[in-house]
């Protein structure tokens, strides 16, 4: 849906669903409850920057190798 221009109907779509609306679950409780993004990401940020610094040390343990540009496939 986001890529043809329209808002995402996510909320819409589960407040639909009949064993969330047995549990109470209202369209606007889901989009409260999926409204602030930080809280559905975990620890990926933390993940992203262990990576990146694994993947300094090894470039720069690996200058050289580090600096290889794949050639084009025949």
């Amino acid at each position: 849906e986001m890529r043809e221009g329209r808002e995402p109907r996510f909320a819409e779509g589960v407040a639909d669903d009949s064993l969330f609306r047995k549990a109470g679950m209202t369209r606007e409780k889901i989009k409260a409850a999926i409204s602030d993004t930080s809280e559905l990401l975990g620890n990926a940020e933390e993940q992203i920057e262990v990576v990146a610094e694994n993947a300094g040390r090894l470039i720069n343990k690996y200058k050289k190798e580090s600096a290889y540009e794949p050639r084009g496939i025949v």
